[in-house]
Order: C-alpha cells, then structure tokens, then sequence
C-alpha cells in the first residue's frame, strides 16, 4: 500500500485573506499541492502548470459522488 505524508503551513492570518496549502507526497514522490480558500478547493499536480479548482458546492457533489461513505475521523 502507497505510504501518504501531506505537509501543511498555516497562514498567518484569518483563511479568508490567504490559503492554507497542502504539499502531498506518496512514497516520498511529490503527488501534488492542495490549497483550501473561503471560496474553493484548488488541486495542482505535480509537474504540471495548471490547477483544477471547485468551489465548495461542486466540492461537496463530489465527494458524496466519489468519496467513500463512513464514519471518518
């Protein structure tokens, strides 16, 4: 099974001013940055130079689309 380690810095002020960012890793590999913000969801690839945002509605669709449904903590 793939070993997961996600980094994060919390910004300095209030979320609604500036993101919090996501650096996600897999084995040790970069996957990806993910940068939450008062309005959307913004994943970027690694190694890519464009960014795949939603907001928090289409978010939510997705996640009760795709996402697996249980007791999480």
């Amino acid at each position: 099974m793939a070993q997961h380690k996600v980094d994060f810095e919390l910004p300095k002020r209030e979320l609604g001013n500036s993101n919090i960012e996501f650096k996600v890793r897999r084995d040790g590999a970069h996957l990806g940055t993910l940068r939450v913000s008062k309005g959307a969801v913004v994943w970027t690839p690694a190694n890519h130079e464009f960014s795949y945002k939603l907001d928090w509605a289409k978010f939510s669709d997705l996640m009760k689309q795709e996402g697996h449904r249980g007791r999480h903590t």
